[in-house]
């Protein structure tokens, strides 16, 4: 099953908890079907991993 944005819309509301309205896709996973997350309670995680950053 594909889950994609255009299946659920993209919510028009600002976040209830922080009002935020940066809102972002996340697919649909082993923690559920795809969701429209909020940016600043959920941030987006970065794919990119920086080598240079370990210590």
């Amino acid at each position: 099953m594909v889950d994609k944005p255009p299946n659920k819309p993209k919510p028009t509301e600002p976040c209830y908890n922080c009002g935020s309205t940066d809102w972002w896709w996340r697919e649909a996973s082993e923690w559920g079907q795809g969701e429209w997350l909020c940016g600043k309670c959920h941030p987006k995680p970065n794919k990119e991993v920086n080598n240079n950053d370990r210590t």
